[in-house]
């Protein structure tokens, strides 16, 4: 074994559920099959009022949000979420780059901010950052 930073395999029995609401198509499907092909049960919705009734009715381990859909904005999920008896980490993504929407989100809540454009490899470790950090066990 070469010298470098050990990482902890990631060995996942019931697949861990992430919920990803974008009403864009293009990133909403990228996003779904780039964590499908980690092993990670993924549910696609593309509005924020979906995310919210969806996550009332289905364990989710990992929220990634959208911050602008038409209907409720990813901040506002990202809030709503507090109030639910069960945590739910989230990743905000924006194209947004400014220093007021990373504070809005950190300040609500969320795990981190992932600006558009992003590559596959922020997500998935962004994604198993959360899941070794809020699930035993992982």
């Amino acid at each position: 074994m070469g010298k470098g930073k050990k990482t902890r395999a990631l060995r996942i029995r019931d697949p861990f559920s992430v919920l990803v609401a974008d009403d864009d198509d293009d990133y909403r499907g990228s996003l779904q099959e780039l964590l499908e092909g980690e092993g990670y049960q993924v549910r696609t919705v593309d509005c924020g009022t979906e995310a919210l009734d969806l996550v009332r009715t289905v364990p989710i381990h990992v929220g990634i949000l959208d911050m602008h859909m038409p209907d409720v904005t990813g901040i506002e999920i990202i809030s709503s979420f507090a109030s639910m008896p069960k945590v739910i980490p989230a990743i905000l993504i924006t194209a947004d780059h400014s220093k007021e929407t990373r504070m809005k989100a950190m300040g609500v809540g969320a795990f981190t901010v992932v600006t558009k454009p992003f590559t596959p490899q922020i997500v998935k470790r962004t994604v198993r950052q959360i899941i070794l950090k809020f699930y035993e066990n992982a």
